[in-house]
């Protein structure tokens, strides 16, 4: 539960940042309709399909993650949710659904398999269909001394399990090599990117839930970070009170980017 009040707090700062839940403009023509149906990757227990519901009450939701929580949350979306990894293949057919979204997914997919699963996406999307992406670098900038510790590690620990720390800038590339990787059979075309800087403790409320996202996260890193760094555990919750502090202090801030991209089935 610790999690999802995490997820709740980057889900309110994430709207706040971009100013909507949907930034694919595009897609906002076809939510009135009941034939539209839209996918949310990496659901979690359903922050982002339930807030979307809230506005367009007609889609048929569905929602997909590896997570054992996924129908312990109440579905005010109605949303059908069920067991998958898209790194393995989504669960269910071709050209099923009208949007696909999926967001901050940058610790659990591999570098290398950022463009499989972009295409993956675009798999299960009607042709004319869109796909919305957000994801994070993992970069914090004007970093004082215990930022730069503790991010720094975070990135390396990441790094060396082969994830990208820079997925959010990369994206649009990944969109391309997918295109490209198709073999002609599939592209995505109409690619729109959108990176926001997000303050880290100061710039207002998106500041302080960013920092109160940040201060969560590292939290629960405790269980392996303070060993990779050798510190104590009561040196680690030292070194993240002071990077807070830092953080307001050195008015430090992060990138989010968001690039969504039409699919054309040829």
């Amino acid at each position: 539960m610790q999690e999802q009040t995490r997820l709740d707090l980057q889900h309110h700062m994430l709207v706040m940042l971009f100013k909507d839940l949907i930034i694919c403009t595009p897609i906002k023509e076809i939510m009135t309709k009941k034939s539209t149906k839209v996918l949310d990757v990496g659901c979690a227990m359903g922050t982002w399909l339930d807030s979307v519901y809230r506005i367009y009450l007609n889609p048929e939701y569905h929602g997909v993650d590896i997570a054992d929580e996924l129908n312990q949350w109440e579905k005010m979306s109605m949303a059908k949710c069920i067991f998958g990894n898209v790194l393995e293949g989504l669960p269910y057919e071709e050209n099923t659904f009208n949007f696909v979204h999926q967001r901050l997914l940058f610790t659990g997919v591999p570098k290398a398999k950022w463009p499989a699963v972009i295409a993956e996406l675009a798999r299960v999307t009607k042709s004319g269909g869109w796909i919305q992406l957000l994801e994070y670098d993992v970069v914090t900038y004007r970093q004082g001394p215990a930022s730069k510790a503790l991010g720094g590690t975070f990135a390396a620990m990441l790094d060396k399990r082969g994830m990208d720390v820079h997925a959010g800038s990369n994206l649009v590339r990944y969109m391309n090599e997918a295109s490209s990787n198709s073999g002609g059979s599939m592209s995505l075309t109409n690619i729109s990117q959108k990176t926001v800087s997000c303050p880290i403790g100061w710039g207002g409320k998106v500041g302080e839930l960013f920092a109160q996202d940040s201060e969560k996260a590292l939290q629960s890193m405790k269980a392996f970070l303070p060993k990779i760094m050798g510190l104590s555990n009561e040196a680690y919750d030292a070194l993240v009170k002071e990077n807070m502090a830092e953080c307001g202090r050195n008015q430090s801030f992060g990138n989010f980017t968001c690039v969504y991209a039409q699919v054309v089935k040829n």
